[in-house]
């Protein structure tokens, strides 16, 4: 079993109650089937078409913090 506060993550990154990306950088950890940098990547890609350069870096900052916190 696995656990991390995904909601507090991403309440302290975004100001609101969205633990997705949070909980996406503890999946990554936990199964290992895709490394950090690679979602990294992928969320400046998809992300960078779209937002502002605050909210990608809240994104990634998030996941790195679902990464970095999540216990077992």
């Amino acid at each position: 079993v696995y656990t991390v506060d995904a909601t507090k993550i991403s309440i302290e990154c975004f100001k609101k109650p969205m633990p997705n990306t949070p909980m996406l950088g503890a999946v990554a950890k936990v199964t290992n089937l895709v490394k950090i940098e690679d979602l990294i990547k992928e969320i400046k890609d998809f992300l960078g078409k779209k937002l502002s350069e605050e909210i990608i870096q809240a994104n990634i900052n998030a996941l790195k913090r679902g990464y970095e916190e999540v216990r077992g």
